[in-house]
């Protein structure tokens, strides 16, 4: 089964977007850091990966480049707090399908459903009737 990782060391954040696409009838996945991060890619590379920019130890474009070293293709979606014009083009240069806002949850929420729907398989039951 595709999944969706989402890497953010604001565990609220992620915990609510994952219930989100799990709603939606999408496998998630989720890690708090870099490390963690890897090791998920590693032990079951998704489809989709969403990341923050500022992890604890390193950033989002920072995974990107680890991707990018073992030549895995896979599209990658990073969220911030920052203003764009901060981080936008270099996240881009690196690679990056899509930068977005963190702030604007209805429209993060939004984006990766079109994502996920792009790039995942959905599952055929839903994990909560309510959302």
């Amino acid at each position: 089964m595709k999944t969706i990782l989402l890497v953010d060391d604001n565990l609220t954040y992620m915990e609510y977007l994952k219930k989100f696409l799990q709603w939606n009838g999408y496998h998630v996945n989720i890690a708090g850091t870099f490390n963690e991060a890897v090791m998920c890619i590693k032990d079951n590379p998704p489809a989709l990966i969403c990341s923050d920019f500022d992890l604890q130890e390193r950033t989002g474009i920072e995974l990107l480049d680890e991707l990018n070293s073992q030549n895995l293709q896979i599209p990658f979606i990073i969220l911030s707090c920052h203003e764009k014009e901060d981080y936008e083009m270099e996240a881009l240069a690196h690679g990056t399908t899509l930068c977005l806002d963190k702030m604007q949850t209805s429209m993060v929420r939004d984006t990766l459903l079109t994502y996920a729907e792009k790039y995942c398989r959905l599952t055929e039951v839903k994990v909560s009737d309510s959302f």
